[in-house]
């Protein structure tokens, strides 16, 4: 592999982003390559990261409070997901059901996000509904 190649790099960073998503990481990986992070990014951070990473999250923003905009919708987002999910495996069945297919609604232009109230009325209309099913 020859790095100065720029197809190779451009694959390798593809490859980084698609694992980025899958993650919950891609506002992260978006930033250090130096892109703007989408709207739906704050929405693939909820739907795919682990216990770990939102509670490393909801601690960084907990001690900026009191926060703005999107900051203070994910913070909030996070502590109530985290609360309706007290084991890893209601999390990830949580994200699975509620989280990941408004994702694709997102994706799929079904639905809008572009502000930090629609991620907070989406979210939680989608943990609505899911709760509902319980």
């Amino acid at each position: 592999m020859n790095p100065s190649h720029p197809q190779q790099r451009s694959d390798i960073s593809v490859v980084q982003l698609a694992e980025a998503l899958v993650q919950g990481d891609v506002l992260i990986a978006l930033q250090e390559r130096g892109e703007p992070a989408p709207a739906w990014g704050y929405l693939n951070l909820l739907a795919h990261s682990d216990r770990a990473s939102l509670r490393r999250v909801r601690e960084f923003n907990q001690s900026r409070r009191p926060l703005s905009g999107w900051g203070t919708v994910v913070f909030d987002l996070i502590v109530d997901i985290l609360d309706s999910a007290p084991r890893d495996e209601d999390l990830e069945l949580l994200q699975r059901k509620a989280l990941v297919p408004l994702e694709l609604e997102i994706w799929d232009g079904s639905k809008t996000l572009s502000s930090p109230q629609d991620l907070d009325i989406l979210v939680r209309s989608a943990l609505y509904r899911y709760m509902g099913q319980l």
